[in-house]
């Protein structure tokens, strides 16, 4: 996976809580001796007359507020880091968007990505690969339909888009909402994809309202549905949520990508 604007986004996000949480923290800095089993706390605060820090023992009883200074060096030390990498993938992300990526291109052809995809799965995999199914695609609520993708496929979220895009990248054998029948109901998954590996059918899907209560009990129903016709989460079902304060990030679908591994 190359570097992506939406990699910079996740780490200021991460940042601009990093800095909020640390905003609700004690003032000053913690200092710990220890001694054998024995530790003592000394909190550093500046003194605005002195114009200098000054050292004050906390008390065992007031250990909770050496356990907050404590996590405010944590999250300090780690707004550091994460400034650091932020600088330095900001300046790759610029120079990776100039660049002409031959290979993906090249995948972009559907006639030459199906022969590819074909010597890695082999040939048994046609009405899979065929776009000829007038089915492949739901055809409810057709006009959300807005998102295009550099695989080709029209989806109908940005988190969908990420998602496709990401499985496109990792060359993976996929379909956007091709039917599944379980129990005599056809359900249309957001992603099928044949895991190279075993050559099994994993399904993926992305339920990107939890925040809303009848979203949510609709979600649950078919989870349920999915598990009794024998679709286990996190071995042939992929599951991704997010709410509108939690939206889907690049670490939920790099974990995901790890199951279509193998």
């Amino acid at each position: 996976m190359y570097p992506k604007q939406t990699d910079l986004l996740d780490i200021e996000k991460e940042i601009h809580d990093i800095k909020k949480q640390i905003s609700k923290l004690p003032g000053g800095r913690l200092l710990c001796e220890s001694n054998g089993n024995y530790s003592k706390h000394y909190h550093y605060v500046y003194d605005k007359d002195s114009k200098r820090e000054i050292k004050e023992i906390i008390p065992s009883k007031k250990l909770n507020f050496a356990k907050d200074l404590a996590l405010k060096q944590y999250l300090s030390y780690k707004l550091e880091d994460l400034s650091y990498i932020y600088s330095l993938l900001s300046k790759y992300v610029s120079r990776f968007s100039k660049h002409n990526f031959k290979a993906e291109k090249y995948l972009q052809k559907q006639h030459i990505r199906n022969l590819i995809i074909s010597s890695l799965y082999g040939d048994d995999f046609n009405n899979f690969l065929s776009t000829d199914n007038p089915d492949s695609v739901s055809q409810l609520h057709t006009e959300s339909l807005k998102f295009k993708s550099v695989s080709g496929n029209i989806l109908r979220s940005k988190s969908e888009l990420l998602i496709d895009q990401a499985l496109f990248h990792n060359n993976l054998l996929y379909k956007y909402e091709y039917p599944l029948t379980l129990n005599s109901i056809t359900l249309h998954p957001d992603f099928s994809i044949i895991r190279q590996s075993d050559n099994k059918l994993i399904v993926w899907e992305h339920f990107g309202m939890m925040d809303n209560p009848a979203y949510a009990q609709n979600a649950l129903q078919k989870m349920n549905l999915y598990i009794a016709n024998g679709f286990i989460p996190n071995v042939n079902l992929i599951i991704t949520y997010e709410t509108s304060d939690h939206p889907l990030d690049n670490q939920q679908i790099d974990t995901s990508l790890r199951i279509l591994q193998g």
